[in-house]
């Protein structure tokens, strides 16, 4: 076997996972044509039922998890009293590592990412089949399943990076570095965090076993944001490929012979990109049917993001005014618009670059999360100077 089909070769979890959603999402009286975009009254109800759910769930097994681990601590201690001693250079004393308690703690931990896992993939399973998605006889039906799996596994879809487009480019190791350390431990870092100034403040009036069970609020309370943040990445995952696929359709009946336009493609989706700063599946959606639909490739110089923002301005109105409606789509996609793309939306705006305000963006991007559409958007003609 290939060092390429052994990447691609998908986990144990994952085919568990791959075979439940062919299992559970039976979707073919669904309407290829549907407005996924639309989120009605019933699907609404599905919805938030899911998110008391699965909130319940998670919190409850993150409290259950503290419990586990610390009572059979101090009831128990003899059990967990063994350890490897060991010395590090330039510290005095003999250091000492818990080995049987790290051990513990870890068979706990994964027992309770399992459960999450489950918990989380119900969910999502739950959302997508009463939304009728992935309709089975969609060209990207796998590639819709296997983005409902990402999502389930709290992974990060790095495909993009196939066209040469890397969110992080740019910013030094050491600055990745501490990103990804704060994003992938952000519950232990918190926890231990809390734990310190709760040490600090109280002192020795309280003991250590109230300082350890500090954790039955700090995990429960991530597990929850993360569980829920499954929930929302899985509703914008359903709701963006028709709005990609009318999007991206419009652009090319309007631009698919203009070579100018053509050639800042790959730099308006790099620069996306860059903006977001994170892998986000939907603008790997987004990219995935530009580049196929306009059959462009990566050029060989990449523009950075200021030098990007200034050619605008050597482009035609309806040019530069359809790279600006891409922009403003790809940044709402991933269901938020942050303080540094709104910053740049008021930017384009001053400098006369863009015929799209910040009000409206938002108004926009109000009614994509909530499920109400975009026909504002699509309705919005910005090719011609008697747009409207």
């Amino acid at each position: 076997m290939s060092k390429k089909e052994k990447k691609r070769k998908l986990g144990y979890i994952d085919r568990l996972l791959l075979r439940y959603y062919r299992r559970k999402l039976n979707a073919q009286n669904a309407i290829i044509s549907d407005e996924l975009e639309i989120i009605n009254p019933a699907e609404a109800a599905i919805i938030k039922n899911e998110m008391i759910i699965t909130a319940v769930v998670a919190s409850l097994l993150g409290a259950m998890g503290v419990l586990f681990l610390y009572i059979p601590k101090y009831t128990f201690p003899e059990w967990f009293e063994y350890y490897i001693y060991y010395k590090i250079p330039y510290i005095e004393g003999e250091q000492k590592f818990a080995w049987v308690l790290m051990l513990y703690s870890i068979i706990l931990a994964q027992i309770e990412i399992y459960l999450l896992v489950y918990f989380n993939a119900r969910a999502v399973a739950r959302i997508a089949r009463a939304n009728g998605f992935p309709i089975h006889n969609s060209p990207d039906f796998d590639k819709h399943i296997h983005s409902l799996i990402i999502v389930a596994l709290e992974k990060k879809d790095r495909t993009i990076k196939k066209y040469g487009i890397d969110p992080y480019f740019g910013l030094s190791k050491l600055g990745l570095f501490i990103y990804m350390l704060l994003i992938r431990f952000k519950a232990t870092i918190s926890n231990m965090f809390v734990k310190v100034i709760v040490g600090r403040i109280i002192g020795r009036a309280v003991l250590r076993v109230y300082v350890d069970m500090v954790g039955l609020l700090i995990y429960p309370v991530w597990n929850v944001y993360s569980s829920l943040q499954v929930i929302r990445e899985s509703k914008l995952r359903i709701m963006a490929p028709r709005l990609i696929r009318v999007t991206v359709d419009e652009l090319y009946a309007t631009f698919g012979d203009n070579k100018s336009f053509e050639n800042y493609l790959f730099h308006t989706l790099n620069f996306l990109s860059q903006v977001k700063r994170n892998y986000n599946f939907n603008l790997y959606l987004l990219t995935d049917a530009v580049i196929a639909t306009f059959n462009i490739s990566r050029p060989d110089v990449i523009l950075s993001k200021v030098e990007f923002v200034e050619s605008l301005r050597n482009l035609s109105f309806h040019e530069r005014n359809g790279l600006v409606k891409l922009i403003i789509f790809g940044m709402i996609i991933d269901g938020r618009l942050t303080s540094k793309e709104k910053n740049i939306i008021q930017h384009l705006d001053d400098e006369g670059v863009s015929s799209i305000s910040l009000d409206t963006t938002k108004q926009w991007s109000n009614n994509y999360l909530y499920g109400k559409g975009m026909k504002e958007y699509l309705d919005t003609k910005i090719f011609t100077p008697s747009f409207g």
